[in-house]
């Protein structure tokens, strides 16, 4: 019995006299030194100096790509990258062109009637200078014709003045009225050379050409009705529909490359611009690239 007691006591009275002993503290002399911190993180390496081709704001809804490089492949200054459809744009083309042609017809018309139109005043203007002038003649005469006679000298002297005077002031008129419709005519022109232009501006704008040599990096269709998280986005491909304004692809050049990374969000204050970066490749073991941090993004 006092063997049992014993074995069940001891140790709790043992482990009530190590709890009122104090557990040592830990201590370290200090010491003034530099804290360097190293960031790791998987990236994408792509090319420098990206130029982003978007499609072009042309007023339709929907454009249909015709057209487009692979992804990767290498292009030069100048080079198609993609190419959209024109067919609309093209009709839109013919009809401002024919009315662009009809707009000039009618200014030439409207030229022509108004050269017509100055001949006629000029005409009527001398016609009425030269009964005037003759009707002054007859006046001359009043003395030796009859009293009757010369009163309708006197009132044929008088319509040939009232005549006159009526087409002297309506003359500058007649002239601004025809200069009027000949400017109506020029800015209808206007307007349909300027359909026009915009028509083959528009045109223009549909094919995408690299600005400088390098390759394509064609972009991710986010142009979809429906989205989950973890989706991944098709690349862009000959056929889909793309809205003006969306980023079709870029052009990264050869000289220079970059590397975008997500960085965990308690290692952010630890980065600024200007700090070194140690690349190593995945294809290219046992190297190693040195660059500084470009650009930080939150």
């Amino acid at each position: 019995i006092l063997v049992a007691s014993g074995a069940r006591y001891v140790p709790r009275l043992y482990e009530r006299f190590a709890a009122t002993q104090p557990a040592p503290i830990p201590t370290t002399h200090v010491k003034r030194g530099d804290v360097t911190f190293t960031v790791t993180a998987y990236g994408n390496l792509q090319g420098g100096n990206s130029r982003m081709l978007t499609a072009p704001m042309v007023g339709s809804s929907k454009m249909i790509l015709t057209e487009l490089r692979k992804s990767g492949e290498p292009v030069k200054a100048g080079e198609v990258v993609a190419r959209f459809d024109t067919t609309e744009e093209a009709y839109k083309l013919r009809e401002a062109e024919a009315d662009l042609a009809e707009a000039e017809q009618q200014v030439i018309q409207a030229q022509n009637e108004a050269l017509a139109k100055e001949e006629d005043l000029n005409y009527e203007l001398l016609r009425a200078r030269g009964e005037l002038k003759q009707a002054e003649l007859e006046v001359r005469r009043n003395p030796l014709i009859a009293l009757l006679s010369a009163r309708q000298n006197n009132l044929a002297l008088e319509g040939a003045h009232e005549r006159l005077a009526k087409l002297e002031r309506d003359y500058p008129q007649s002239k601004a009225a025809a200069k009027a419709s000949i400017d109506i005519q020029e800015a209808a022109r206007r307007k349909a050379k300027m359909l026009a232009d915009t028509a083959r501006r528009n045109i223009d704008m549909m094919t995408l050409k690299a600005p400088a040599d390098g390759y394509v990096n064609v972009e991710r269709n986010s142009n979809t009705n429906f989205y989950y998280s973890g989706m991944t986005l098709p690349l862009f491909q000959v056929g889909d529909q793309i809205r003006p304004g969306m980023a079709v692809a870029q052009t990264p050049d050869l000289a220079n490359w970059e590397v975008t990374a997500q960085i965990a969000e308690q290692d952010r204050g630890h980065l600024s611009v200007g700090q070194p970066v140690c690349l190593q490749l995945v294809s290219m073991p046992g190297r190693e690239f040195h660059g500084k941090v470009k650009v930080v993004e939150t």
